[in-house]
């Protein structure tokens, strides 16, 4: 009868913790990563809105997004219909 469980038995049990810690170490990490992106995101408010009101109407607006440019060359336009003089 074995009570004592075998070296291998032994070393996947190890394994397993060591996974689990690496587990809660990176969720860990992330819940951090995600605290201090949302401070600095406030941060970035709070200095827009001093901006804004220290610059008023003069505070810079992001441009809309522009259509794709493409690298074609535009066609020269048909002369005007009608009589030519």
């Amino acid at each position: 009868m074995k009570l004592q469980p075998s070296a291998r038995h032994r070393q996947r049990g190890v394994a397993v913790l060591v996974l689990l810690v690496l587990l809660v170490l990176i969720g860990a990490f992330m819940a951090a990563n995600q605290v201090t992106l949302r401070s600095l995101h406030r941060e970035l408010e709070l200095l827009d809105r001093q901006q804004a009101r220290k610059y008023g109407a003069l505070a810079v607006k992001p441009a809309p997004a522009s259509p794709a440019r493409t690298n074609t060359i535009a066609a020269p336009e048909p002369p005007p219909a009608g009589p030519h003089p």
